[in-house]
C-alpha cells in the first residue's frame, strides 16, 4: 500500500513538473521602478487569479492618464505567512513618472527600490511561479543566507497573448536581509 501511494505521489510530481522550469541563478539586484499598483490578498495558489482581476483596472489607469510603461508587470509580496500560504502583494505596472499624477481609488503610486537578492528564472504557467519562492528559500537555507520572505516577480510574457507556457518567463528575486 505504501509503495503504491509513493508511486502515485511521484507520478503527480513528475506530471506537475512538465508545466514549469526553475533556474536558480546567483545574486542580482532587481530593477528600481515607479509603479501604478493594486494591493491584493490571496493564497499562493490563487495569486494569479487575483492578479488577473486587476489587470484591466491598471491598464485603464495607464490609458486614462496617458502614461508610458517603463518595464514589465511586477508582483511585489508585502507579507507572506508560510504556515497558511496567505500573501498580500502589490501587482504593479512600471511607469514613467509624471508630474501631478495622483493615486486613484485602489490604484496607488509606489516606488519599488532595487535590492540585492537571490535570483531565479521561472518558465511556465505563472500560477505556479510561487514554487520558485520555495526553491529560493531552500537555496538560502542550504547556503546559510538570510533573506526577507518578500519575493518580487517580474513577468516578461503576457499570458493573454497565448503562446507556449514553457516559453513564458519571469524573473524572481528574494531580497537579502541587510
Amino acid at each position: 500500500m505504501l509503495k503504491s501511494n509513493l508511486n502515485a505521489i511521484n507520478t503527480i510530481i513528475n506530471a506537475h513538473q512538465n508545466y514549469y522550469k526553475i533556474t536558480l541563478e546567483d545574486t542580482a539586484s532587481n530593477p528600481a521602478s515607479n509603479c501604478a499598483c493594486i494591493t491584493s490578498s490571496s493564497t499562493l495558489e490563487k495569486k494569479a487569479m487575483a492578479m488577473m482581476g486587476t489587470i484591466d483596472k491598471l491598464e485603464e489607469f495607464i490609458e486614462n492618464n496617458d502614461l508610458k510603461l517603463d518595464g514589465f508587470p511586477m508582483l511585489k509580496v508585502t507579507s507572506w505567512n508560510l504556515e497558511t500560504n496567505q500573501i498580500s502583494f502589490d501587482f504593479c505596472f512600471p511607469i514613467t513618472a509624471k508630474k501631478g499624477l495622483a493615486s486613484v481609488g485602489n490604484i496607488q503610486l509606489k516606488r519599488i527600490e532595487s535590492k540585492e537578492s537571490l535570483k531565479a528564472v521561472f518558465n511556465g504557467y505563472y500560477r505556479l511561479s510561487h514554487l520558485t519562492w520555495l526553491n529560493l528559500l531552500e537555496k538560502a537555507k542550504r547556503k546559510n543566507i538570510e533573506v526577507e520572505n518578500l519575493p518580487l516577480e517580474i513577468f516578461y510574457s503576457n499570458p493573454r497573448m497565448g503562446g507556449e507556457a514553457m516559453e513564458w518567463k519571469a524573473a524572481v528575486f528574494m531580497p537579502l536581509k541587510k
